[in-house]
């Protein structure tokens, strides 16, 4: 440019005038570095009038560098490179645009009157919503309170009920359990009588045997080995007897046998000694075989438990008149189920008759309590989604409001999205599959972007949405910009699972 070769040059604030030697020789003179444009010792901005445009200004690095910043050309002014003026062409571009916004917005605007009315309407819907919601509620409270007092009552009549059902039941239970006991003693005695009396029995047998005079004594054995005079009757376990041949143990009178603990007494083989029962002076000890009398015991036991029941069988004209095995087990399976298992199963139902004990009157309390705890309940519920949306922002004038009722849909060639303003974004696959959250509504964030006079209310978060694999959870920044109708413009993910979404709405439309 001339004025950079004059003798003199003048910095661009006017502070001083220099020698036009001093211009560009890599030392800053003009305190706000106007005189070195072509080099880097000040770092300055270079001002671009662009005359019919819009001014502006470029750093001191992209003066002279052979590119045409300033549409006037006035940064290549060393004329390295040759620069067109092209700000009257900029600037019929700039006016189009401009042209164009302001179209829309005006037109936005007037949609968004419709709007403003809708969200205005829905608002004062809620808001009446919430005040009947306000005022039915004490009235489903009381009648909750006079359902729990009258399901109270009733329940107390049956407990009490229940507690003489369980009072029978437990009077039953000890009663049957003594006679159980009963029975088993009677069982015992009786058996212990039989015992002493097939005792008393053999006893006497053997007495009745033995000739007059010789009571208490053993018959000698015939031909039986003498014992020495002195000496003890050899004892012992049997045949490996020092001095005596097995054949002949078993006939000395006197010698005793040790087998396993039972005793024979002076070599009669039947004589059986019970060491646990004492011996009278007139009683013979006999032989009592321990099969035998368990066999007994059980034949006693039997005819104690007998019902008298026997299998009635009338013979068909073609059997042979034997009973069939197989008949023989049906009708024993019909019959009988088991002593043990019967009693059990007597005293559970028992219990079961007052553990599951209902009242008829306390039975349809407790729905009718049920039924007003519900009622209750929902009216609660929906006071506190109420009043939760109407704490919400919704602009100066409650324009985003109608929104809270709208979702907006994009769709792309693998996904559509789905925008639900104030609470969520869905990703959902368009070949099937499930939805996936982007986030869910977090609450605006301030920022001019898409706004025309305005910085308020363009910006909405939506975070915590399903987590990625090994990365963050999903999250949305949705920007609204003016527009005639409620649209999806774009879906861009800038990083990994952190979206944003470019929306178009009257509502974002402000006057100037």
């Amino acid at each position: 440019m001339a004025r950079y070769q004059q003798a003199t040059f003048e910095c661009n604030d006017h502070s001083k005038t220099i020698s036009g030697d001093f211009v560009n020789d890599d030392y800053c003179d003009c305190p706000d570095g106007s005189d070195e444009p072509a080099t880097s010792a000040c770092s300055y901005k270079f001002y671009c009038t662009n005359a019919g445009h819009i001014a502006e200004e470029l750093p001191s690095s992209r003066v002279n560098d052979g590119i045409c910043d300033c549409c006037d050309g006035t940064d290549e002014y060393l004329q390295y490179t040759k620069c067109e003026n092209t700000c009257a062409t900029l600037a019929k571009v700039k006016q189009a645009e401009a042209e164009k916004k302001e179209a829309i917005r005006q037109a936005g605007l007037k949609a968004k009157a419709s709007v403003l009315a809708k969200a205005h309407a829905e608002l004062a819907a809620k808001k009446a919503e919430l005040e009947n919601l306000n005022q039915l509620k004490p009235e489903r409270e009381q009648a909750l309170n006079a359902a729990r007092d009258e399901k109270e009552a009733k329940e107390a009549v049956e407990q009490e009920e229940k507690d003489k059902l369980k009072a029978i039941a437990d009077q039953k239970k000890k009663e049957r359990e003594e006679r159980e006991a009963q029975a088993k003693e009677d069982a015992a005695h009786e058996e212990q009588a039989k015992l002493e009396e097939e005792a008393q029995a053999g006893a006497e047998g053997q007495q009745e045997q033995q000739p007059e005079g010789t009571e208490g004594e053993t018959p000698p054995a015939e031909d039986a080995p003498e014992v020495p005079e002195g000496e003890e009757p050899p004892q012992g376990n049997g045949d490996n007897i020092d001095g005596w041949e097995p054949e002949e143990v078993d006939r000395i009178p006197g010698f005793v046998r040790e087998n396993q603990g039972d005793e024979w007494i002076e070599g009669d083989p039947d004589a059986y000694h019970d060491p646990d029962q004492a011996e009278s002076d007139d009683q013979e000890p006999n032989y009592v075989d321990e099969e035998e009398l368990a066999y007994q015991e059980e034949l006693a036991e039997g005819e104690e438990e007998d019902d008298g029941w026997a299998p009635n069988y009338e013979p068909d004209e073609e059997d042979d008149g034997m009973i069939q095995p197989d008949d023989a087990e049906e009708d024993w399976d019909d019959d009988y189920d088991g002593e043990g298992e019967g009693e059990e199963k007597k005293e559970e139902d028992e219990d079961s008759v007052w553990q599951n004990y209902k009242n008829d009157e306390a039975e349809a309390a407790r729905d009718v309590f049920h039924e007003k705890q519900t009622k209750f309940d929902e009216v609660n519920d929906q006071i506190r989604e109420l009043e939760k949306l109407l704490e919400g922002e919704f602009g100066p004038d409650n324009e985003f409001f109608y929104l809270t009722t709208a979702c907006i849909e994009m769709d792309t060639r693998e996904y559509k999205y789905k925008l639900c303003p104030f609470r969520d974004v869905q990703q959902i696959p368009l070949n099937g599959g499930g939805e996936t959250s982007m986030g869910r509504y977090s609450g605006w964030k301030k920022s001019d972007y898409g706004n025309y006079g305005s910085t308020e209310l363009t910006t909405q978060e939506y975070k915590d949405g399903q987590g990625c694999w090994q990365g963050p959870d999903r999250s949305t920044t949705v920007y609204f910009k003016c527009g005639v109708e409620d649209r999806v413009l774009s879906v861009d993910e800038p990083s990994r699972c952190e979206y944003t979404m470019e929306v178009e709405s009257p509502a974002a439309c402000q006057n100037q």
